[in-house]
């Protein structure tokens, strides 16, 4: 019983953390004789510092074991939680959020970083002083990525980019007909006078005609002269109206020209 100042307010500090003092007045020493009167003066103190903490705090009471000795004891309704402090809330003891702190200064600059790699291009193999390494390099003509760059020299050879051959597509859809065309031209016929031993004195001139069957008309002519001596002009070649076709024969010269034979013809056709 001597010492049960300290026991007391042991049980009261493990409970509750921190209580403000309670003074009691009597302190008992070992092998002193102690009287009623002072023990009970303790406890009227104890109990009076007791129920300014339950006026506080939501405490309860247990009783000890023996019996004697009534102290306090506190519970929360909810369970620990980390991060936060125990607070009394006029009714209860709570866990409750801190309130938030100031923001600190900035820290200091960082390490600079290191360089990141670069993806270069052009056409061609790439040489072996561009780029760093670590860097990759895209022939876009040949469609080939080269990299990484180690050692400060390129792959020999780079991965192509492009997929194998596909397979034949299926056959596509008949398309829708064209348009109706122009009228066409039918029955072609060459139309042939033939003139043998031909005789054109100076400054002459022979005019022939070829006339198309009934029917059709000229789209063409011509003339083809043979074995010739002297120099036989083409003076007029071509229709003289839509079945007819003309060739004017001319001798510019002061000597007369012959031929062994001269061809003057016609294409002829059925108009439509």
């Amino acid at each position: 019983m001597k010492d049960i100042q300290k026991f007391l307010f042991g049980l009261i500090v493990t409970g509750l953390g921190a209580l403000a003092a309670t003074t009691v007045p009597n302190v008992f020493q070992p092998g002193t004789p102690i009287k009623a009167s002072e023990v009970n003066a303790n406890f009227t103190a104890l109990q009076t510092g007791l129920n300014a903490l339950e006026t506080k705090l939501p405490l309860k009471t247990a009783d000890l074991t023996d019996g004697s000795v009534t102290a306090p004891k506190f519970s929360t309704q909810n369970p620990v939680s980390n991060g936060k402090f125990l607070s009394y809330n006029g009714s209860s003891l709570v866990w409750a959020d801190g309130t938030a702190g100031t923001v600190g200064p900035q820290g200091p600059k960082g390490d600079p970083g290191t360089n990141g790699n670069t993806v270069l291009s052009g056409s061609g193999a790439p040489t072996a002083s561009l780029g760093a390494n670590g860097d990759f390099y895209l022939d876009s003509a040949a469609s080939v990525l080269y990299g990484p760059k180690a050692n400060n020299v390129w792959p020999a050879s780079g991965t192509s980019l492009k997929g194998p051959q596909g397979n034949t597509g299926a056959q596509g859809l008949q398309g829708a007909p064209g348009p109706q065309g122009q009228p066409g031209v039918s029955g072609y016929q060459r139309v042939v006078i033939t003139l043998s031993n031909q005789t054109l004195g100076a400054f002459g001139e022979n005019v022939q005609f070829v006339n198309c069957p009934t029917g059709k008309r000229v789209v063409g002519g011509g003339l083809i002269v043979f074995n010739a001596v002297g120099r036989w002009l083409n003076g007029t070649n071509g229709p003289s109206s839509d079945t007819q076709w003309v060739v004017a024969l001319e001798n510019f010269s002061n000597a007369t020209i012959t031929a062994g034979q001269i061809n003057i013809y016609a294409i002829c056709v059925t108009a439509n």
